[in-house]
Parts: structure tokens; sequence; C-alpha cells
């Protein structure tokens, strides 16, 4: 319907006008064209996407890269592989031998560098990890880590007053490593876990009491994270609660003089409570 007066050709070159200057495509109704049209539809075509508001349509979010190819971390909730990174263990070496305080935790999981010589690296970290009083986590996951390197990182533990957590998951520890992990940790004070879930073969029953053994002396550490199947589980578990009800006791302030193995093994020697 056109008003009294009004050109309808005009009106049809307007709206066409007006559709160029805004960018916008028009269609006619069928059976309502130019030239005695009684109205013209102006549709405006789909806002071209982003690559990331594509995937976010289909169910995920995705931002584009960084120039440098490396996807930004926050700090402090970086993933250990993309840790693992931004530090070689060249870099690590040098940063214990100059005993920098602000170096506390190591991270080289899976790092590929450590991984073709990881007892050439293991040797001088170890070395400097004994007397090292600032790092207090070594995570060494997936580093082609065999039983002659458990050894050095056993005579590490077994002098070093700090570290809190090792992890050597998925390496190549066997039972010789796990024998050897057990001595330096009997007298071990600080570290509370032990990850060795994922190594290549399983331990044997010998290496196994020893860890029971080393539980004689051993009433820090609090979490072994591995999968056993063996006779020796529920005495190592039964190892652990105790260590667990020890750190409990001692944080509350009470007496731990009934459980705690050294004390009551010199009550036995000295005859007192006997």
């Amino acid at each position: 319907m056109t008003l009294s007066g009004e050109n309808p050709s005009s009106r049809s070159v307007a709206v066409r006008k007006l559709a160029t200057s805004t960018g916008s495509a028009t269609s006619a109704i069928p059976g309502f064209g130019s030239g005695g049209s009684k109205s013209t539809v102006v549709r405006k075509p789909p806002a071209t996407r982003t690559k990331s508001e594509i995937i976010a349509g289909s169910g995920s979010l995705s931002t584009p890269s960084s120039p440098s190819g490396v996807e930004p971390t926050s700090p402090g909730n970086s993933s250990p592989a993309a840790q693992s990174k931004m530090i070689m263990p060249r870099e690590v070496v040098e940063k214990l031998n100059a005993v920098d305080p602000e170096f506390k935790i190591i991270e080289l999981s899976k790092n590929s560098i450590f991984q073709m010589k990881s007892l050439e690296y293991l040797t001088p970290m170890c070395k400097a990890l004994e007397t090292n009083p600032y790092v207090t986590e070594v995570h060494l996951a997936g580093c082609q880590i065999s039983d002659q390197g458990a050894q050095k990182l056993a005579m590490m533990m077994k002098a070093n007053s700090t570290i809190v957590e090792l992890d050597l998951a998925q390496n190549k520890i066997g039972s010789d490593g796990l024998i050897a992990l057990a001595i330096g940790l009997a007298g071990n004070k600080t570290c509370k876990t032990l990850n060795l879930l994922g190594q290549n073969s399983r331990f044997g029953e010998a290496s196994l009491a020893c860890v029971v053994k080393m539980f004689e002396t051993n009433t820090v550490l609090t979490n072994i994270i591995w999968r056993l199947d063996s006779k020796q589980a529920w005495a190592i578990t039964k190892c652990i609660s105790r260590n667990k009800e020890i750190e409990r006791r001692i944080r509350d302030g009470m007496s731990i003089d009934d459980i705690d193995p050294i004390k009551r093994k010199e009550k036995e020697v000295t005859g007192v409570g006997v």
C-alpha cells in the first residue's frame, strides 16, 4: 500500500540505496517485486564469525595462538608439560649450584632433553640437592629413569632435609631401584609423598618387604602413589596410616610415644615402660 502522491518506483530506489549504504542485501517476497511491489524486505547478511566464535558454537572455546606459537599460561596454573618447556636440565643444575632461594620446585616431567641423558643430568642434580635448603618438590615423571638413576635419588633423599614431594611416575624403576629408594628414605625426615605410578615392571616381593622395613624408622611418609597387587600391600597401608596418625597428633600437640616405632624401640632397649 502506498500513500497518496508517493511514487512507488522512487520508494524502491530509496530502499535499494539504503541497503547499499548499510551493507545489507535486499530480497523481494515472492509475488511482490519492484514495479508495483507493495513492500520490500531488507535482510542483513550474517555477521562474519571469528575462528574462536565458530569453535565456541560447537561446544568448545579456543583463543587464537600467540605470535610465538606458544599458548599463554597463567603463573602458578600451568601444566607440568608446559612448565617442563620453561627450563632445561642444564639450567636446573645451574640454579641448584647457585643455591637460588627462589628456586623451590623442579619440574622436568617428560622433558625430552632430560630423557636422552637422564643419568648424566641426575648425577650433578642429586649431588646439589643433598644440601640444597630451598627445593621442596622434585617432579621427574616420564624421564626414562632406571634403577641406576633411582640409586642416585636414594642417596640424595638420605641426605636432603627439605623435599616433601618426589614424583618419579612413568619411569623404568624396578625392584632394585625400589630397594635403593627404601633404604634412602628410611632415615628421611621430610618427604611426605612418593609417586611411583606406572613403572614398566612390577615390584618383586623382596623389594616391597624392604619398603615395610623402611617404615620401622620412617615416620613422615604419608602417601605412596602406585598400584600394588601383593601380599605386602596391607602391611604398607598400615604403616602409612600410622604415619598419618603421627602427623595428626603432632599437629594437635598430642603424645606419639605409643605409636612412634623409634620411641617404642628405645623403650624396649632401656626397659622403660615395658
